[in-house]
């Protein structure tokens, strides 16, 4: 992901400084060495901190321990859209806005795709609306468990504030059931986030308690509060993998990439849609979960099991680029001429 930020000169304050998951207690510190034991076999650089040097990269919070992943970072999501967007179109894609889609339907060798706006036949049909599924993708919703997720952010902090917190500019998230999340933005405000609607007296709730759980972990913060909040859907999976569907022929549908299957979606979405190379489903690593009550197997999850279906040129898959952009929110892509 970081290689095609690059690539494209996207703006979305990439920071490549790795991830801290953060571990509550004996429990959460024998799920993070697990892990880490899992990801060393495979030679990733992963390694586990113990309390103290996890309370230092921190500059706070009481864990047991952390696992430091330094493949990982950190990016603004929706300037990384938009600069997505804008690659698209450098790229010939055209993009439609404010263009729900109704109805899709298998011509034979193309898909004939209706939307509010107008009709699209394309040679593939990839789905990639996640927790937001709906009309003819509200399976691919069914399939999911979703939760709310907040993020309150606060007032840019101070020059002391910042060299003692998160000083090497990982993001850290715990390992509690209902989690908590924190990191800088560019412009030094640290955004706290959590499981929960900023809606209703939820919102009141919500602040109240990110500003207790954010100053108990960092007391240097007493005085300081929240400028912004906001919150969204995420989509929750027990075996916490992303999941590659086959709704049909030439159709797929990617959902749960939230976090950290961001990757994995943006290299699908750029083999897609951006380099122009041929596609294989060889390269992806599939195994059928179960099988959807109108037409093939409905969901894949990553596993040794190759599922070949040969070679798809790109040229017919960026067909559809532009229900693959139109799946991001409305806001984040200018309307095509």
């Amino acid at each position: 992901m970081f290689d095609l930020i690059e690539k494209h000169g996207i703006e979305c304050e990439p920071v490549l400084a790795g991830t801290l998951h953060c571990a509550v207690g004996r429990g959460g510190l024998e799920e993070i060495e697990a892990r880490a034991e899992q990801w060393q076999r495979r030679g990733a650089p992963v390694t586990v901190l113990d309390a103290e040097e996890t309370r230092r990269k921190l500059g706070g919070g009481d864990y047991s321990g952390a696992l430091l992943d330094r493949r990982a970072g950190t990016i603004q999501p929706l300037s990384y859209l938009r600069g997505l967007a804008q690659a698209a179109l450098a790229a010939g894609v055209r993009i439609f806005t404010q263009s729900a889609v109704l109805t899709a339907s298998d011509g034979g060798s193309r898909w004939k795709v209706d939307s509010t706006n107008g009709s699209v036949w394309a040679d593939w049909v990839i789905v990639t609306t996640d927790a937001y599924a709906r009309g003819p993708w509200s399976r691919v919703r069914q399939e999911q468990i979703h939760l709310p997720y907040f993020n309150f952010a606060t007032h840019p902090l101070s020059d002391s504030h910042r060299a003692s917190i998160l000083p090497e500019r990982q993001e850290a998230w715990d390992t509690k059931q209902v989690l908590s999340s924190f990191r800088f933005d560019r412009a030094g405000r640290l955004v706290f986030g959590s499981i929960g609607a900023l809606e209703g007296t939820g919102a009141a709730v919500h602040r109240a308690w990110a500003i207790r759980s954010l100053r108990k972990l960092f007391p240097q913060l007493a005085r300081v509060g929240f400028e912004a909040g906001w919150f969204g859907l995420t989509r929750y999976d027990l075996g916490q993998f992303a999941a590659l569907s086959q709704a049909g022929s030439q159709f797929l549908c990617f959902s749960g990439y939230n976090g950290r299957s961001l990757a994995a979606f943006s290299h699908l979405m750029c083999l897609a849609t951006l380099q122009k190379k041929t596609f294989r489903f060889q390269s992806l690593q599939l195994r059928s979960r179960f099988r959807c009550r109108v037409g093939g197997p409905l969901s894949h999850r990553l596993s040794s099991r190759s599922f070949d279906r040969g070679p798809a040129p790109l040229e017919q898959i960026t067909g559809l680029s532009s229900i693959v952009m139109t799946s991001y929110r409305k806001a984040a892509c200018p309307r095509a001429a």
